[in-house]
């Protein structure tokens, strides 16, 4: 689906809300050139992949991930008003 880059962060917790772990959260640029991957396994961690600009690995919990998100976000998408976010079940 493609978003508004504010709603982000509302998004995400709606789905990490409605659905069970196992399960990836992709956010894409618009161009797919840059993205952003959450990884939610069993536990309350989630690992947080950046590949854009820079490919960095996090991992913090669902209380520090909205902050993280929108970091992260304002880094890889700084000029961005619309993102794809992909929902995939493992």
């Amino acid at each position: 689906m493609i978003v508004s880059a504010k709603d982000i962060v509302h998004i995400v917790s709606n789905l990490l809300a409605r659905d069970e772990p196992p399960m990836e959260i992709r956010i894409l640029s618009f161009k797919k050139d840059r993205s952003i991957t959450l990884r939610m396994s069993a536990g309350d961690t989630v690992e947080v992949s950046e590949n854009g600009f820079d490919r960095r690995t996090f991992n913090c919990s669902l209380e520090a991930l909205p902050k993280l998100i929108v970091e992260v976000s304002d880094r890889e998408f700084p000029r961005s008003h619309r993102v794809r976010i992909s929902l995939m079940k493992k």
